[in-house]
């Protein structure tokens, strides 16, 4: 709750007040605090909405090696990142660190980050894989990049680069409907399903 505290202040003019003079002016003085109340009103509840910070779980690839890309009873999500990428500290820090985001990978997908500067060589299907090979295997044009597996295994998105905030957030609601192979992107951002909010802690 925010506390609007009123400092009177003694000016010269506080008497023409009260013998009911400058009433016009002692009105819009009125009217406008009664619109900063209204606005700080606002902005708390729009506070109130907001979630505290929380992790992404990301699976430690041992504990999914021997099934990937099988997840079991939830789809994959892979992200492949390195160090000293600019693009993947701005994924790390804007978009991985937001709660409904977080939330959602959480909810929706078996998280799985592998750095390849080091988490390789990475088994797959009894074979290993090292930094070209994981690569070439998963077509990689640049990292960072994302790959959807669905509950079967087979890939459902591939995307590369980094990504503002809302294309990602409309990004997941596009592979959660199953949008990919079925509906190009811009003629997904033209349903009322594309619509998302951008405050922090609301998908």
């Amino acid at each position: 709750m925010v506390k609007v505290t009123v400092v009177r202040v003694g000016l010269p003019e506080e008497n023409n007040f009260i013998r009911g003079r400058g009433i016009g002016i002692k009105m819009k003085t009125i009217s406008s605090l009664i619109i900063i109340i209204a606005a700080l009103l606002i902005v708390t509840g729009c506070s109130e909405k907001k979630l505290e910070p929380v992790d992404v779980n990301w699976t430690e690839w041992k504990e999914i090696e021997a099934t990937f890309p099988l997840g079991g009873s939830k789809p994959i999500f892979l992200y492949i990142s390195q160090n000293a990428c600019q693009w993947c500290d701005q994924m790390d820090s804007t978009i991985f660190v937001r709660p409904e985001i977080a939330h959602h990978l959480n909810n929706e997908y078996i998280n799985i980050n592998i750095n390849v500067d080091e988490d390789l060589p990475v088994t797959i299907g009894g074979k290993v894989f090292n930094y070209q090979e994981l690569f070439n295997l998963l077509s990689m044009r640049e990292i960072p990049a994302y790959y959807f597996f669905d509950t079967t295994g087979l890939p459902i998105g591939v995307l590369n680069s980094a990504m503002h905030v809302n294309t990602f957030k409309r990004l997941l609601i596009y592979v959660k409907n199953r949008h990919f192979g079925r509906t190009r992107w811009e003629d997904f951002m033209k349903l009322p399903e594309a619509e998302i909010d951008t405050i922090w802690g609301i998908f």
